[in-house]
């Protein structure tokens, strides 16, 4: 019986990479867990700048396919701004750093409450996507998640 050897090379390297995904996955859930105080700092700030702006990016793909009635890619965009939502509910803003001590874990706490509510708000506009509601879809976006981008900005960016 002759083995061809490239047959398990595809196979070592899925698991190769799902052991990677996995650690690292570990690795921010366990650092998430270690308080507020530790998710605090300059790598953060721009880990979460970096997911903002790919938040922004989903809106504008989700309006899109509301727009165009298009369920893939609206469901799609969604998605992936839920990703983002999942993504900075584990970061901490950097204004947090200019903070006293005292406060900062009440800080983080109102930052991933206010993610918490997009969250809630998306799975709402995912709900109209599915039922191919785009209209009530397009209500929630422009009517509850664009909302929360100005006052967000507000009380948690550094001005």
């Amino acid at each position: 019986m002759h083995l061809n050897p490239r047959r398990f090379v595809l196979p070592a390297v899925l698991a190769l990479a799902a052991g990677a995904l996995f650690a690292s996955s570990f690795a921010s859930t366990s650092s998430a867990a270690t308080g507020a105080a530790a998710a605090i700092g300059s790598s953060e700030e721009t880990e979460l700048a970096e997911i903002m702006e790919g938040m922004r990016a989903d809106l504008k793909r989700l309006g899109k396919g509301i727009d165009d009635e298009d369920q893939e890619a609206a469901w799609k965009a969604v998605c992936s701004f839920q990703e983002h939502l999942l993504a900075a509910k584990e970061k901490a803003p950097q204004k947090a750093e200019s903070l006293p001590e005292a406060e900062r874990p009440a800080f983080v706490t109102a930052f991933r409450t206010r993610i918490s509510q997009l969250l809630k708000a998306s799975c709402d506009a995912e709900a109209a996507v599915l039922a191919r509601k785009f209209d009530d879809a397009d209500k929630v976006v422009k009517d509850v998640i664009w909302p929360m981008q100005k006052p967000s900005h507000t009380e948690f960016r550094i001005k």
